[in-house]
């Protein structure tokens, strides 16, 4: 009944004036009145409301309010008139006017532009709305007015797309006409160069069920023809779970993608060096990520954002943290490593500075230690290993703080054994 939806547009291509902000959603009620033999309405009376209401919990400043608070976000009342003729399945919007069919979120649900709140709110000033946890999100909602001795609501389904290209998806034949187009792109390039490439991609970091369908009918045209399948990079929630569902499981077991690979970067500039709720997140993802697809990949982190003087939100690890990266990825089971970024660019430092001819410490890392151990003996033995899953777990007295640091890291948990 509730769940998170996207608050931006993840585009790559360069739309001309692009605002990212420029998300409408139109949702469509698929439905029919039926009368009661004899019965008679006028075409006044009112039969049912229909509405998007958003569940939402909100903070200011760092501080939590709990308590869910409900936002409707458009309705529209819907007359007999609107049903006939009766019987007869139709398409019902939230605006009589199609071209004002459509809702969007407020600019509150926007995570702020530095990336300083999408990790730690006690960062941000301001107010921020949430919509990620257990009862919360987007509900499309029909509400009974009608009087039911006389007739009868019917709903065959709920749908939502975006009027930015979703409405192409919106029936059979629209449905056809897309695979027919993705289909026709992909045979444009020779198919004597498909050995070259291994996968096509696709959209960034999606994070809502409404991304999910998409990318599984993209990736389902694509392999109806034998062409390379369609990758995704995938960015988990810190929490593990949207709206009570573990996401990442959502997500693998919807799309079912032919190489499941994730983007998890425990590096931000409030914790310097990471601490244990990093590592020990990051760990959480990459064993959920084994255990969907033994040999995924990962893309590791080898970025930040540079503001003023000062890192943002995500900042670079150090050559420590960087090779740590690798090194528990490697040890459940990864057999892709990607590094992002290569390139500096605006706020963004990569494995290069700004003036590319400058490496890093973490390029130094890839070419002296990383690339050399992994073409050697750790390379070769690692190819020959199967991660089984279960862990070795190091004890200590009590938990430590979530915000300290913890070296040799392995997996760490109270005295009171967790095992995983």
């Amino acid at each position: 009944p509730h769940y998170h939806q996207e608050k931006t547009y993840k585009r790559w291509y360069n739309e001309p004036n692009h605002d990212p902000y420029d998300l409408k959603y139109v949702p469509r009620f698929i439905m029919a009145l039926k009368l009661e033999d004899g019965a008679q309405l006028s075409d006044t009376a009112s039969i049912c409301r229909l509405s998007v209401v958003e569940r939402y919990r909100w903070f200011v400043d760092g501080n939590s309010f709990s308590d869910d608070s409900d936002m409707v976000l458009k309705s529209v009342i819907l007359k007999a008139s609107d049903f006939q003729t009766y019987g007869t399945f139709k398409s019902f919007y939230i605006h009589q006017n199609p071209d004002s069919a459509w809702y969007d979120y407020p600019p509150e649900f926007r995570d702020p532009p530095d990336g300083s709140g999408k990790r730690d709110f006690s960062q941000f000033t301001g107010v921020l709305f949430f919509d990620k946890w257990g009862n919360e999100g987007v509900q499309f909602r029909v509400d009974w007015l009608g009087d039911n001795t006389k007739c009868n609501l019917y709903i065959d389904y709920v749908e939502v797309y975006d009027n930015k290209g979703g409405q192409d998806f919106k029936d059979s034949l629209g449905l056809a006409l897309v695979a027919n187009r993705i289909q026709t792109y992909a045979q444009g390039f020779p198919q004597s160069e498909w050995s070259n490439m291994k996968y096509w991609g696709g959209c960034d970091e999606p994070s809502s069920l409404d991304d999910y369908i998409p990318l599984k009918t993209v990736d389902s045209a694509l392999e109806s023809i034998g062409a390379p399948r369609l990758i995704t990079t995938f960015y988990p929630f810190w929490q593990v779970k949207v709206n009570e569902d573990t996401q990442l499981v959502r997500y693998y077991n919807t799309v079912q993608p032919a190489k499941l690979i994730i983007d998890f970067f425990p590096c931000i500039s409030i914790r310097d060096p990471a601490g244990y709720d990093d590592w020990e997140t990051t760990r959480k993802m990459l064993q959920i990520c084994s255990t969907l697809q033994p040999g995924f990949w990962y893309q590791a982190q080898a970025a930040g954002i540079f503001k003023d003087g000062v890192w943002k939100g995500p900042r670079r690890p150090d050559s420590t943290e960087f090779k740590a990266q690798n090194m528990l990825a490697l040890a459940h089971g990864v057999k892709g490593l990607i590094y992002w970024h290569f390139r500096s660019w605006g706020l963004t430092r990569g494995l290069l500075e700004p003036d590319s001819s400058i490496t890093t410490s973490l390029y130094d890392t890839i070419k002296y230690n990383i690339a050399p151990r992994l073409k050697g003996k750790l390379g070769k033995t690692l190819l020959g290993l199967d991660y089984s899953g279960n862990y070795i777990n190091q004890f200590c007295d009590g938990c430590p703080p979530h915000d300290s640091p913890v070296y040799d890291y392995l997996t760490l948990d109270c005295a009171a054994a967790h095992y995983y």
